[in-house]
């Protein structure tokens, strides 16, 4: 089943998304990827995000006032060596965002990208396991993203 059918069968809309899709496999330098592990990189870190609100935009739209939350590092978005496609990625995202917020002026849905300093600290730490670093970090971006959200 789709994503969709999947979501709409618990829930008649969508008033705020989240979207924390990402992978990340170390730092490369760009031309030392095949082409198989850069497509999957691209499709994973921007075209999943665009697949997501495509899939649920029909949620999205019955919502009064839907809000859709990104996260984005700046440092990593200028084009940070070896950062290759997460930084490509974040960039893309950026835009692909301003791009739907102006064709849903309109409406009132509106996509945040919302900074969150060090993002880039969970691609090289473990989150799978509990420390003081890493719950502080996530109840630092819970806070950061519920202020957006209201």
């Amino acid at each position: 089943a789709n994503l969709l059918s999947k979501v709409a069968s618990r829930f008649s809309r969508i008033d705020f998304m989240i979207n924390l899709v990402g992978v990340f496999f170390g730092l490369r330098p760009l031309t030392n990827f095949s082409h198989k592990e850069w497509d999957n990189l691209i499709e994973i870190n921007l075209s999943s995000y665009w697949r997501i609100i495509k899939e649920l935009e029909p949620l999205i739209r019955k919502s009064a006032n839907a809000k859709i939350i990104f996260l984005e590092n700046k440092d990593i978005s200028i084009g940070k060596a070896y950062h290759n496609t997460f930084s490509i990625c974040q960039k893309a995202k950026k835009t692909m965002i301003e791009i739907f917020n102006n064709e849903n002026s309109k409406f009132k849905i509106r996509a945040h990208l919302i900074e969150i300093e060090k993002v880039n600290a969970g691609m090289s730490l473990s989150l799978a396991g509990k420390n003081e670093y890493n719950e502080r970090k996530l109840k630092e971006v819970s806070e950061i993203v519920i202020k957006k959200c209201l």
